[in-house]
């Protein structure tokens, strides 16, 4: 950590001899290189505190030679001292302190700063050149506080005195402190145990390899089994603790393969006696086998099973919920968003939800599965709708909600979750939930109801209310039974579905508070000596031998009948922090650690207590470690829990799918009384509600601070601003030095018009001198100015300096604006919103700026989801809306692409009669644009009765990236209405000339550019080289390209792209080479533009050169993309073995481009063994790419295989996948003419078969011989392409 060094800085980087302050010591402390590190608020408040009591000491003119060490504890002293006077809930962590003799000591505040990236890239869009900001380093590490070497000068002996904050962060005890008293300093992070350390030594044996690269775990890795059964494959399931310990852990590797492989296997044929089951279903397990290949060489394969070797055949409907659960925690945990957005991952959640979600027989939300379907995977009578899968059922549903990428093709499908959600969670709670009350009811409920009016709906016999319930169930608690179906209930209670019902919030508030409050009634019958009970109680007698088939397994009180598994404890857990139960959690896992390494780490434990280890249970059953692994880290960090459960969704209480239906007839039995009941179990209503409430429920807020100048510095005050309004900063900085006496008015209103300007770093140096004039103390106005100063550096460092003065001026409570800027300084500059939400959190009134800056802060950062939750949060708070916050909100909707919860504010903006407010509305349009509803837009933009440049310019933008010409005709009638154009409307003009390859209209939007003197912008010269290249004239691109009085690395790039496209590769190498002579650093896509063009050109060993100078030279790590590249480029000169062993090579999964491009290397060389490989690799990766089965098929028939090619174009045809036609263009007398392979309509299609006849002629005449070896029997038409 360079420039900073914690408390030591205070002995170690004095500056000589004299006074100092706080203030002074900041640029000794960040030095040149300035480095930029986030705080975390609690653990570095202690350190500001010491800075804030050394300005004390400064000002009583104590000199850094005057202060030994020691004196540093009385510093330590007076900064908890000034902590107790006034606590601020900062970090959600607690001060420890200890006594000694006066002394206090605070323990564990100042280590485990973390060490966070806060570099920020600045990208410009090409339709609208929108500032993105995008957060780098993800993944976080530690940071590790140094420590410093002992300068015998300023220490002496005291080392041996104090607690010292060493390296790896662990607790140290020291003694001798004021007449040998001990001092004991506690760091927040403590030492493994023996046992998680033997965990963790477990889980990592278990882990799974396949080519290199670890996709998962074991089931058990027990080395005294000789017969494993299935045991030694990899369950989802049974993946999905090991996946979250490792996630927690910052290892997301082994998820990430995980993820994708299941997904790959989800495509495979699956046939139980010739009979197949939906494409969707994903795998119960698979296992890596080795096949043997030629010169006793093996190639590693993935094995699945989709249920057709499980006991009883039974598909494993859990295992798609899972993964579509640990998709959304490892994007949670990652911030690894991309994954999800993948085509193919999207794909694979459809496909799920297809199964899950496709109409049949059943009456009811809930899904119908047999016996053997989940966990539970042998007949213990859960057939039906058992908890288990409606729970796991429910939240895959929120997950895929929230992960769907929603555009025209996926509209309907979120509209069918919603409505299934919303079903589904009335279902469950109005006729599943069980407590003393309603078993009452059901006890004196009335049978044979023929009545859509009915109260016993499912003709339940009271007779089945079984003894045992009657006594067990506790006044106070309750639970969700395990089954429902016509005629029978199954009162048991099963612990997986009640947690993962409290988790998802399938359940109410009240009936998640009761389920734990039943947990811990009958702590002795669910947890006992090993927690937890599968099911309570457990099958015993003839109910064993009738439901259970008399299984020998699951007799009474083992195995799934009773028998106690310690893998759900991490459940357990998660369900505990999220009801602030945290004690029952520790109290499970303190029952669990004592035993289970002892034990071996068994699979489960029989007996009703759990006492003793299960009859056939497994030894090191690693979901056993892994549950245990995840409890421990979960515990301690309940922040990062919270990413893995869901909160009430209020949106879903009110929405009913009947409510959409015009038949009058009833179909649903939400009648006014369940209503009540249902909405009453939550404190708040449902958000359209509150939209219509926002006016007459918001307090105005009234600021109690009066900002009065004074005395003479009025004028003069006033000047000064007039100067930094103007941008005479000069002048105002002469008048500022002038001035003799200088008020707390005259040193703000210069750190605000320095800021104003966007000089942030005189702003902070006018802050210093400020604080080095002690006659005047910053105020309020003064903090939040210089914040903005510290935002606009991008510094966190020294807008935690602030923060700390600010604690010690009592600025932080009742102050406001001081409030809103910290968050604005911490959500624009910090590396993650964490430091911002903590301020939020500890804002007693917030007002509008409050809730708008944290939802501007998601929203900036690309976190759309979480933005329109905080909106949500504002508008059931009753917060005062404005046409900024609801701007913002608008354009956290359409990052997310939602067209709904973006209508629905357009309804607020209409209620609140913000539809007249111009930018408010431009928003609306700019999210019916970017969500892909044109059509709205324009209506939208026509009902429009105030337009100004900025609604033209998202109207083009819009259509823009529709790949139409469409722009063009707004442009003209934007014309017509008297709008002068700028830079960012012939920005998204230029782009859809060049999607068309309209040459003649690009060169009229170049004219206009021309005539309106803006010919010298660099982004639009950058997009006219651009858009010269993809209409075929590269001379104008290269004319522009050398005109250009200032160049930046999109220029080159742009340019080094259109040689490539038009084979130029000698000319984009030579550009490149000329562009590192002048200084400026490639990056990545300079490269790929390079490689592109090396192998359009056959450069193949220039490419190479290129792809190892990436690697070596600059140290950038190659994409796909570039490894698909760089794959053809060698393919391309026909050394096909080495492009196949620099795939092997890859640090990472090769995706299907990769292996497309290999694959088009084979076939052009006729390497059909390699091409073979390579089309079922890319085909396992996607499997409806359509170019993988022709290249395959044309294989098989240049081999005179026709049947394997004839199978090839059925399984084609079976996919779905039919190959794009190719499509050309061109522009004759102002009119783009399109032509389509095979289209013979058209008003002059005569006329172009006829030219095409003539070089078909001279090629004739030449000499031309067409291969004929291969051809393609076309399906479709009956025909023979040869």
């Amino acid at each position: 950590m360079q420039g900073v060094k914690l408390c030591a800085l205070l002995a170690h980087q004095a500056p000589g001899p004299g006074k100092t302050s706080l203030v002074s010591a900041i640029p000794a402390a960040c030095g040149k290189n300035h480095v930029h590190i986030s705080l975390e608020a609690l653990r570095i408040r202690l350190i500001l505190e010491v800075l804030i009591q050394w300005e004390s000491l400064a000002e009583k003119e104590v000199t850094w030679e005057d202060l030994p060490m020691m004196n540093l504890l009385t510093i330590f002293n007076e900064a908890q001292k000034s902590f107790c006077a006034s606590y601020i809930s900062f970090g959600q962590s607690r001060l420890i302190t200890k006594d000694f003799k006066g002394v206090s000591i605070v323990a564990g505040v100042a280590s485990q700063v973390r060490n966070f990236s806060t570099s920020v890239e600045t990208r410009v869009n090409d339709n609208n050149f929108e500032r993105i900001y995008v957060q780098n380093g993800i993944g976080t590490k530690p940071l590790v506080v140094e420590r410093i070497d002992k300068d015998e000068n300023v220490l002496g002996d005291e080392e041996s005195r104090i607690g010292v904050l060493v390296d790896n962060c662990e607790s140290v005890n020291r003694e001798n402190l004021d007449g040998g008293q001990e001092v004991e300093i506690i760091s927040p992070k403590r030492e493994e145990s023996e046992v998680e350390k033997e965990a963790w030594k477990l889980l990592n044996d278990a882990v799974v390899t396949y080519c290199g690269s670890p996709v998962g775990t074991v089931a058990a890795n027990d080395p005294g089994d000789k017969m494993p059964l299935n045991y030694d494959q990899v369950f989802i399931r049974d993946f999905v603790p090991s996946a979250l310990a490792f996630l927690l852990r910052g290892e997301g590797e082994i998820v990430k393969n995980f993820l994708l492989h299941t997904l790959q296997l989800q495509s495979w044929e699956k046939t139980v006696d010739c009979y197949s089951p939906g494409q969707g279903l994903m795998p119960a397990s698979f296992k890596v086998r080795a096949v043997p290949l030629d010169d006793n060489k093996f190639e590693e394969v993935l094995d699945p099973d989709f249920g057709e070797s499980a006991i009883g055949r039974v598909a494993p409907v859990d295992s798609g919920l899972w993964w579509i659960i640990l998709l959304r925690a490892y994007g949670k945990l990652t911030g690894d968003y991309a994954l999800q957005e993948r085509v193919d991952v999207q794909t694979g959640i459809k496909l799920i939800l297809k199964l899950c979600l496709t109409d049949g027989f059943d009456m009811f939300p809930s899904l119908l599965v047999t016996d053997g379907s989940c966990m539970i995977d042998r007949r213990m009578g859960i057939h039906g709708h058992p908890l288990e899968i409606q729970a796991l059922f429910y939240s895959a549903l929120r997950c895929s909600r929230e992960m769907i990428v929603v555009n025209d093709g996926s509209k309907n499908l979120v509209k069918a979750i919603n409505n299934r959600l919303s079903a589904l969670s009335f279902h469950i709670r109005e006729y599943y939930w069980v407590d003393m009350n309603k078993i009452n009811e059901i006890y004196r409920y009335k049978t044979e109801e023929y009545s859509t009016e009915a109260t016993n709906k499912f003709n339940i016999y009271p007779e089945q209310i079984p003894s045992w319930l009657m006594d067990w169930i506790p006044e106070e608690g309750g639970y969700m039974i395990g089954n429902l179906q016509p005629a029978h209930m199954d009162f048991r209670f099963f612990t997986l579905g009640n947690l993962w019902s409290v988790v998802s919030s399938l359940g109410t508030p009240k009936h998640n508070e009761a389920i734990l409050n039943l947990i811990e009634a009958k702590w002795d019958d669910l947890v006992g000596n090993m927690p937890l009970k599968i099911c309570y109680p457990a099958l015993e007698c003839e109910d064993w031998r009738i439901i259970t088939g008399s299984d020998p397994k699951n007799t009474p009180w083992s195995y799934h009948n009773g028998g106690s598994w310690p893998t759900l404890l991490w459940q357990f857990t998660l369900a505990c922090i999220k009801m602030d139960r945290v004690e029952l959690a520790q109290k499970a896992i303190a029952l669990a650690e004592k035993r289970l390494q002892v034990d071996h780490w068994p699979e489960y434990y029989d007996t009703r207590t759990g006492k003793f280890i299960g009859k056939q249970s497994r030894l090191y059953q690693t979901w056993t470690v892994a549950g245990f692994l995840t409890s421990k880290i979960l515990l301690e960090n309940t922040q990062r829990a919270s990413l893995l459960f869901w909160d009430e969704d209020y949106e879903l209480l009110e929405f009913c799918v009947c409510g959409l239906k015009k038949s009058g007839r009833k179909r649903c039995s939400r009648g006014a009384a369940k209503s009540q009941i249902l909405v009453n179990s939550h404190p708040f209503p449902p958000i359209i509600k509150n939209y219509l409430q926002w006016a007459q429920n918001t307090p105005k807020y009234q600021s109690s601070t009066n900002f009065k100048p004074k005395g003479t510095s009025i004028l003069a005050t006033d000047l000064l601003k007039s100067y930094f309004v103007k941008g005479l900063i000069i002048q105002a900085r002469n008048l500022f030095d002038e001035m003799p006496d200088r008020d707390v008015v005259v040193w703000t209103a210069m750190i605000s018009g320095y800021t104003y300007c966007n000089e942030y770093t005189q702003a902070w140096s006018v802050f210093v001198d400020m604080v080095k004039d002690n006659n005047v103390p910053p105020n309020a106005f003064t903090i939040s100015s210089v914040l903005k100063a510290c935002k606009g550096m991008n510094s966190v460092f020294s807008g935690g300096l602030v923060h700390g003065l600010a604690i010690k001026r009592r600025f932080v409570e009742g102050f406001i604006n001081v409030d809103n800027a910290l968050m604005d300084m911490y959500a624009t500059c910090g590396v993650t919103m964490r430091d911002a939400c903590v301020v939020f959190h500890d804002i007693k009134e917030k007002n509008v700026v409050s809730w708008t800056t944290l939802i501007a802060g998601y929203t900036h950062r690309g976190n759309g989801s979480r933005a329109v939750q905080i909106f949500r949060e504002m508008s059931l708070e009753g917060a005062e809306l404005n046409p900024h916050s609801i701007s913002i909100a608008v354009r956290a909707c359409a990052s997310v692409g939602s067209n709904i919860l973006g209508r629905q504010i357009h309804t607020a903006v209409i209620k609140h009669g913000f539809e007249s407010d111009l930018p408010v509305m431009n928003s609306i349009l700019d999210m019916y644009c970017r969500c892909s509803y044109l059509s709205e837009a324009k209506e939208y933009f026509n009902e429009m009765s105030e337009k100004d440049l900025i609604t033209w310019n998202t109207l083009i933008a819009g259509y823009e990236r529709s790949d139409s010409i469409e722009p063009l005709f707004i442009f003209s009638q934007m014309e017509s209405e008297g709008f002068s154009p700028n830079c960012f409307t012939f920005t998204s003009l230029i782009a859809a000339c060049a999607n068309v390859a309209a040459l003649h209209c690009g060169q009229q939007v170049h004219g206009g550019i021309f005539r309106r003197g803006l010919d010298g912008n660099l982004e639009l010269a950058n997009a006219l080289i651009d858009m010269y290249a993809k209409c075929g004239n590269i001379n104008d691109s290269q004319k522009i390209f050398s005109e250009m009085s200032c160049t930046n690395l999109v220029s080159w790039t742009s340019m080094m792209i259109g040689y490539g496209t038009h084979g130029f590769g000698k000319e984009a190498v030579e550009l490149f080479d000329e562009m590192v002579r002048s200084g400026i650093r490639p990056d990545q896509v300079v490269f790929m533009a390079v490689l592109h063009s090396c192998n359009h050109a056959g450069l193949v060993d220039q490419g190479l050169r290129y792809f190892n100078c990436m690697l070596d030279d600059y140290h950038i790590k190659p994409n796909q993309e570039i490894y698909g590249c760089v794959v053809g480029l060698l393919g391309r000169a026909g050394r096909v073995e080495e492009a196949y062993q620099l795939i092997r090579s890859m640090p990472f999964m090769a995706d299907e481009s990769v292996w497309g491009a290999l694959l088009g290397a084979c076939k052009a060389h006729n390497l059909s063994k390699v091409g073979k490989l390579a089309a079922k690799k890319a085909l396992a990766l996607k499997p409806n790419m359509v170019e993988s089965y022709v290249m395959l098929s044309n294989i098989y028939a240049a081999e005179g295989k026709w049947g394997e090619a004839e199978r090839m174009r059925k399984l084609m045809k079976r996919a779905g996948s039919k190959k794009e036609a190719g499509r050309s263009w061109i522009e004759v007398r102002n009119q783009v003419c399109s032509f389509v392979v095979g289209n013979k309509m058209g008003s002059h299609i005569e006329w172009v078969y006829e030219v095409l006849e003539l070089p078909a002629r001279h090629m004739k005449e030449a000499g031309y011989v067409p291969e004929l070896d291969c051809f393609i029997h076309d399906q479709e038409d009956g025909t023979d392409l040869k």
